[in-house]
């Protein structure tokens, strides 16, 4: 860019790798640079800066301190484009016509990993479309679940978990373990038995109660006058097989209708509502942002 001032060019430069990775390594005339440049952002930056927002979900303000230092990881890669530009070669690979076809091409495959990303991430976030697990989980939240294997194998009474629906293990739904293998699951009056022992208490507002399952304390909600309890006998939960429940007990399709899940049909383990909308009144609900799900 003859004539042009120096800060101009760099800025261009700068422009052209943020928008696209290792662009400006190839108009500085380093086409192996430019693709490792490539190559790092798709492999390490894109999905390392993705999980770090999840992960960086506690709150409002760590939100965006998550989002803050995921931009900042994409940074490096147009300042080495820019400080490779101080030296640029003038080669056949520095071409106008190369570095559009280059530039082409790497947006593609961005396009493409962008798509694929989410689905092949250890953490990763879901909307809820229903109020199945209200008071706890609400229709409009967008919650982080825990993928990993490791966790999923960690799961306990209480958990909540990620699973594939039975009638189409394409769609994902979202139950409370309650049953595992040895407990003899019960149903009385849209509450939870476990081995004849009563783990509800009655809640200040009669819809609502308190059920405790190990460590987890969390209230569910029974709509009084309809509740499908499970029929004909109390279920032995036995081998690789979880009993499901979801709290909105009057709202919920669970292993009441559908029986035990295998194990080996659980996605993940949810963590917390990373922010949540409210369709209905076309409104944030800010104080669940970040918040722990019981």
């Amino acid at each position: 860019m003859p004539g042009i001032p120096r800060w101009v060019r760099h800025g261009f430069v700068f422009a052209m790798g943020l928008a696209c990775p290792g662009l400006g390594q190839l108009y500085s005339g380093r086409p192996l640079r430019a693709i490792l440049a490539l190559l790092l952002t798709m492999f390490v930056i894109l999905p390392g800066s993705r999980i770090l927002a999840y992960w960086l979900s506690w709150s409002p303000l760590t939100m965006i301190a998550g989002i803050l230092v995921g931009g900042a990881m994409l940074l490096p890669v147009p300042i080495d484009g820019v400080l490779q530009a101080r030296n640029r070669r003038v080669t056949i690979w520095s071409s106008w016509w190369i570095c559009t076809l280059g530039g082409a091409l790497a947006l593609t495959l961005l396009a493409f990993e962008l798509l694929a990303l989410p689905g092949y991430l250890p953490l990763r976030q879901y909307r809820i479309p229903t109020n199945a697990m209200y008071p706890n989980v609400l229709a409009g939240d967008v919650v982080v679940v825990d993928m990993r294997r490791a966790t999923i194998d960690r799961v306990r009474p209480g958990d909540i978990v990620v699973f594939e629906n039975p009638a189409d293990p394409n769609t994902l739904w979202l139950h409370r373990v309650a049953g595992m293998a040895g407990d003899q699951v019960a149903i009385d009056g849209g509450l939870l038995v476990i081995d004849g022992e009563r783990k509800a208490t009655v809640g200040a507002d009669r819809h609502y109660f308190t059920e405790r399952l190990g460590s987890r304390e969390y209230q569910v909600w029974l709509e009084l006058g309809y509740i499908p309890d499970l029929s004909p006998s109390p279920i032995r939960v036995s081998g690789n097989r979880l009993f499901l429940l979801g709290d909105n007990r009057h709202n919920t399709r669970d292993s009441r209708s559908y029986g035990l899940i295998d194990i080996g049909a659980v996605r993940g383990r949810l963590l917390r509502v990373r922010w949540s909308f409210d369709s209905d009144a076309n409104e944030y609900r800010w104080e669940r942002f970040g918040t722990e799900v019981r």
